[in-house]
């Protein structure tokens, strides 16, 4: 065992490993890290699973934009499959406070080169209707998908399509949301367009659909709300229960309603 070093990181967690990694990279090869458990066994490991972009100041968003282009290709480069998903999320602001905010980090997530776009009520209004629709009939025909895609058309009647793939397949329309919300909010760089359709691909079978995941309790319960509501729904109608979006908070609305014949 070696005693000496000509540096000893003390610590295997996420700071730890990424000062091994990048003094490595720059060529130091007398270096140690010490650990006393496992890598990542701290408080890096109940931590895990967000990478978030936004950020008001202009050095901290650089490191974060670092970190995610870093993740992007760590595997290509150590051949070591780090399930690192780009997912993209969509801020609401309620009030002109919040906007002014938006607005001033607009300018320096464009400085630092991280794509950031303004879009209106009506587009965000748009998407949860259709990706009912598709989770719908997903559940139908025993499918989840593997991807979300996005039909566009521009002003000048051009057709964009745009597609994203989901971390697991899935067939909840929240789920399915959320991926439209996030490929809707890199077209819009000031471009006026009409929201055509939405659709899954990479059609596999629901038994495969939405696994449950320890680090992400909320999609659980997302998954169990949503198939008590298709439940309801079953028995007394679509329109039995309605479910929308608002702007105070981004989350769905849940709204019973009079029985209604089955139409659906």
């Amino acid at each position: 065992m070696k005693t000496h070093a000509r540096v000893v990181v003390i610590g295997g967690g996420v700071v730890g490993v990424s000062t091994l990694y990048h003094l490595a990279k720059k060529g130091w090869s007398d270096v140690v890290l010490i650990e006393r458990a496992e890598l990542t066994h701290g408080s890096t490991w109940h931590a895990a699973g967000l990478l978030p972009l936004f950020n008001m100041s202009y050095s901290v968003g650089q490191l974060h934009k670092y970190s995610v282009d870093l993740y992007k290709r760590l595997e290509a480069e150590t051949g070591q499959d780090v399930s690192f998903h780009v997912t993209g999320n969509l801020r609401l602001a309620t009030n002109q406070e919040r906007m002014d905010e938006y607005h001033k980090y607009c300018g320096t997530a464009n400085t630092i080169g991280v794509p950031f776009q303004m879009i209106g009520p009506a587009e965000i209004k748009a998407l949860w209707p259709l990706c009912e629709t598709v989770a719908r009939r997903l559940k139908r025909t025993g499918l989840a998908g593997r991807g979300v895609t996005l039909k566009l058309k521009t002003a000048d009647f051009q057709l964009l399509t745009r597609s994203r793939r989901l971390g697991d397949p899935s067939c909840l329309a929240e789920i399915l949301y959320r991926a439209a919300a996030a490929l809707l909010e890199q077209e819009a760089d000031g471009r006026r367009f009409r929201l055509i359709g939405i659709g899954a691909h990479d059609l596999v079978d629901a038994a495969l659909a939405d696994p449950p995941d320890l680090l992400d309790p909320a999609r659980l319960r997302q998954s169990q709300v949503e198939r008590a509501i298709d439940l309801v729904r079953a028995k007394l109608g679509h329109r039995a229960i309605r479910r929308g979006r608002t702007l105070d908070d981004g989350g769905p609305q849940d709204e019973a309603a009079a029985p209604q014949a089955n139409d659906d």
